[in-house]
């Protein structure tokens, strides 16, 4: 009868424990934060959080794939790069400036002369692109007809100016995100080493499509 008894005090035991188990990995899963989550609490504030979504993307970075992104400014390159950009701002409203840690009373440029509430402004990857594509077009302007554009107005040394500027821009960013994911060196007999490095890297991204589409749909025209 003890036996009986014993053995069903640890089924009930077991079975117990079981129980709670489920439950704290249930719950533990529960409590993982959403991307959403994570994207708030490690971002500024940004009207366009809401809107950012992700994906697994294996970058494509051999030295022999062919983009319209690189090499010579063809009309083609030159529409890819283009088709990149954002030059209408959106609106910010006023309320959200300490958030960014930007005093309210600072001359903004206002989205309306007629009320104070809405700051004109830009996310920042459109402004890192546009400075991608001026170190691309400063490489090859010799042989292309940019000196028609605004960046390449004014002397030699102004030009340079915005191109520092640039670089400068585009250190602060990737030293921000200081991305971690390693890149693997695979055998290359083709090299003088014999070895080469493989910049094909896994990387979970934000959709930059739909964030430029949102972009386009909540700018302001001022």
């Amino acid at each position: 009868m003890e036996s009986k008894t014993a053995s069903r005090v640890q089924l009930l035991a077991t079975l117990f424990f079981s129980i709670l188990s489920l439950f704290l990995v249930t719950n533990s899963l529960k409590l993982q934060p959403t991307d959403h989550q994570c994207l708030q609490s490690m971002n500024s504030w940004s009207p366009a959080l809401d809107s950012v979504r992700y994906h697994w993307e294996t970058f494509q970075n051999g030295f022999a794939r062919k983009t319209n992104y690189k090499g010579p400014p063809l009309v083609e390159t030159e529409a890819a790069w283009d088709n990149l950009r954002q030059e209408t701002p959106l609106e910010i409203p006023a309320s959200k400036l300490p958030e960014l840690q930007q005093p309210i009373e600072r001359d903004w440029a206002l989205t309306s002369p007629s009320h104070s509430n809405g700051v004109q402004g830009h996310l920042s990857v459109f402004r890192q692109i546009d400075c991608l594509s001026l170190l691309r077009r400063h490489t090859y302007r010799s042989e292309h007809g940019y000196a028609s554009l605004p960046e390449f107005q004014g002397s030699e040394m102004q030009i340079m100016r915005r191109v520092d500027k640039c670089v400068q821009h585009l250190r602060h960013t990737l030293m921000c995100a200081a991305d971690a994911t390693p890149y693997l060196i695979k055998l290359n007999p083709k090299r003088p080493s014999g070895e080469g490095p493989d910049f094909d890297t896994l990387h979970y991204c934000r959709n930059f499509e739909e964030l430029r589409e949102w972009a386009g749909v909540n700018s302001v025209r001022v």
